[in-house]
């Protein structure tokens, strides 16, 4: 098929054809008809039936994606009333506040809910969640482990379209206690039906803009900002244009914060349009430098959070809680402080000062005034309709910090239901096998492990090379080592060393594992950090096999690798035997806090002349962290399986019992089980 170039016009054209068709372009391609009859030329015929040809595909695509869009508005809006259903059977006097949330839904559904349709687009979510006081009081009457009330206001924004906000709370929720399977998977299960349909949306905008060249993207962005004057892909695609046209560069405002201010007040229309639908993304945009520098602070703090592989605790969103806040996400603050409660077990007196302190943004001064007046008089016991989910119980042998101990119950969760999941390609599916032998094997079920890598398909198995071999290490099962290593990756094992010398040093043969590491030393892909650290790792593994010349020379190397960064300096200062006190870091996550812990112990136990006694100390200390993740936490176990087998090795041990595996829930009911409890005020 031939690709027409009818220049700026044509483009605006193609752009109105897959925004669904319109007037104006029916219009052209009525003259482009008439102008192609009296040339009467064959290539006119076959460029007026390509044009054609496209307008009823790209209709035909706009029909499916806007019935798709409204079928999955409708179903989040079932979720609506279900759970306004469960809070129905609750005693108002007891729970005033969400007697009125139940009240509000029933007032709008008899506005809403046609014969055979419903108006869903005059759902109005802020005005029945983060500005509405009897939202704020159903939270304070529900414990803060109970997910109800958050997936209620999830749902709203989902039934009124808008999912981008709807994900936003979702991803906010990963930060916090595990929730019940089935409103795990319910609620999880919509977040990738809506993040698949946005794909699609964002799709054909693409198509649009990517047809066009960048001069015509200013009209074809202006055609469809009129066409679709509340879309907020288009809002912001516009406002990104406007700055750059203006040269200024949107990731960095700040470098032109008088023009950047002057822009984005004239673009407010823009903005609070973004606003509705991501708040993060127009937090960024704020005209505002100081709220722009917060929402960048949140960001460091997201990157820091995934750092740590799904490992957070209390104090993590504590702090995540505050920088919501100082960007002016105060419902998300909220929201945020509160799981922080609920992963505590307990109610801490600052919990309720972050109310006092933020509420009012949102609700108001005299709103929040009769809420604290109803806190202070004992009006509030919480309701719970689900139970807390435990943690999954590991083996002594393989300590785990209560972080990750929560990690694992979240992940095992999740990727359960993803393998439960119709419609996944093989590699998606080899991807949550892999992640659930590895928090399998933290939990010591190493033949369950084993058994999640073998469904892996022949085609993939690669993919799974290293866990194989990771498993071996945790498990001491080490007869075939040195065929799983020759499975891995040969560009991996130059520039990530870490695994095969570990399985170098499980065989004994830390000799090796020095000359893994120090190859990657001299790898270009590697940062000064990682060559830092692998050469302290080198000089640990030379100590083991009785070189201590080489050792002490491998420790001045990273001293000098590592002369730069703060932290690494710390850990050779340790190797070398100073005992100068230095505090791990501050504004950093729990987990990292606790892995610097373990990395100070490990190092430190490497010292030149260190008594056998000592060394065991600090490596058992290491173990004791929990800190699975880290390759020195690996590092220690191995050594300690050779200086006391009987107590670290698996192999010398008694096996666990087996766990009792959960009965798995296939009811398409996810309130099913939901039973609420309280106590009565006095």
């Amino acid at each position: 098929m031939k690709r027409i170039s009818p220049g700026l016009t044509g483009s605006i054209l193609v752009a109105l054809i897959f925004l669904g068709g319109c007037r104006t372009a029916d219009s052209k391609a009525s003259s482009v008809e008439r102008e192609s009859a009296s040339v009467g030329t064959a290539i006119d015929a076959e460029a007026q039936a390509e044009v054609q040809a496209a307008r009823a595909q790209a209709a035909e695509a706009n029909r499916q994606l806007e019935l798709d869009r409204q079928t999955l508005q409708f179903a989040a809006w079932q979720h609506v009333k279900a759970i306004t259903e469960m809070w129905r059977q609750l005693p108002p006097e007891y729970f005033p506040g969400i007697a009125r949330l139940v009240e509000q839904v029933d007032d709008l559904r008899t506005q809403i809910e046609q014969e055979d349709s419903i108006m869903v687009g005059q759902i109005d979510p802020v005005a029945l969640t983060s500005k509405n006081p009897a939202f704020w009081r159903a939270m304070m009457e529900t414990e803060p482990h109970d997910p109800v009330v958050n997936l209620f206001e999830q749902m709203l924004w989902a039934s009124r379209g808008y999912f981008d906000r709807a994900n936003w709370l979702l991803g906010l929720q990963d930060f916090g206690p595990t929730l019940p399977v089935s409103v795990h998977r319910l609620a999880y299960g919509m977040g990738d039906e809506m993040r698949r349909l946005r794909a699609r949306q964002m799709a054909r905008k693409d198509t649009l803009l990517n047809n066009a060249t960048p001069e015509e993207r200013v009209q074809v962005v202006t055609a469809a900002r009129s066409f679709q004057p509340g879309d907020p892909d288009w809002a912001f695609t516009n406002i990104l244009m406007r700055l750059q046209l203006a040269g200024v560069n949107p990731d960095r405002l700040d470098e032109s914060p008088v023009l950047a201010e002057q822009l984005l007040r004239q673009l407010e229309p823009e903005w609070l349009l973004v606003a509705q639908h991501n708040p993060l993304n127009a937090a960024r945009l704020h005209p505002q430098a100081e709220v722009r520098a917060a929402a960048h602070v949140v960001d460091t703090h997201f990157e820091q959070l995934a750092e740590s592989r799904g490992a957070y605790g209390v104090r993590d969103l504590s702090r995540l809680a505050e920088t919501l806040a100082d960007a002016g996400l105060f419902s998300e603050a909220l929201e945020t402080s509160r799981r922080a409660t609920a992963m505590r077990g307990f109610s801490a007196p600052d919990d309720q000062q972050n109310w006092w302190q933020w509420l009012p943004h949102l609700i108001g001064a005299d709103a929040v005034a009769a809420l604290r007046t109803a806190a202070g008089n004992g009006e509030f016991r919480p309701v719970a309709f689900f139970d807390v989910p435990e943690d999954p119980e590991g083996v002594s042998l393989m300590p785990l910090h209560p972080i990750i101990a929560d990690r694992n119950l979240r992940r095992l969760q999740e990727i359960e239901r993803r393998l439960l999941r119709a419609g996944d390609n093989e590699a998606e599916r080899t991807g949550a096998l892999i992640a659930r032998a590895e928090t399998l094997g933290h939990l010591g079920r190493w033949d369950q492990a084993e058994a999640a890598l073998d469904d892996i398909p022949e085609n993939l198995a690669d993919a799974a090379a290293p866990m194989h071999v990771w498993l071996a290490l945790w498990s001491g099962r080490l007869e075939g080592l040195d065929a799983k290593v020759a499975a891995l990756d040969p560009a991996m094992i130059a520039n990530a060393p870490a695994l095969p010398a570990l399985a170098e040093a499980a065989l004994g043969r830390w000799g090796d594992g020095v000359d893994l590491f120090l190859r990657a030393v001299d790898s270009e892909a590697n940062d000064n950090e990682y060559r830092t650290y692998y050469t302290l790792m080198a000089s640990a593994f030379a100590r083991l096999a009785g070189e201590e010349k080489r050792a002490d020379e491998l420790l001045d190397q990273a001293r000098g690798l590592g002369e730069s960064l703060a932290w690494v300096s710390v850990l050779v200062n340790g190797m070398a035997g100073e005992s100068t006190p230095m505090p791990v870091g501050e504004n950093i996550t729990e987990i990292t806090e606790a892995g610097r812990i373990c990395e100070q112990r490990f190092y430190r136990a490497f010292q030149r002349d260190i008594s056998p006694l000592r060394q065991r100390s600090l490596l058992e200390g290491c173990v004791a962290t929990g800190v699975v993740d880290f390759v020195e936490y690996t590092a220690s176990l191995l050594r300690l399986r050779q200086l006391d087998p009987e107590r670290w090795d698996p192999t010398k041990v008694p096996p666990p019992p087996p766990p009792s595996e959960a009965a798995e829930d296939e009811d398409d009911d996810w309130t099913r089980g939901a039973s609420p409890s309280w106590s009565i005020p006095s």
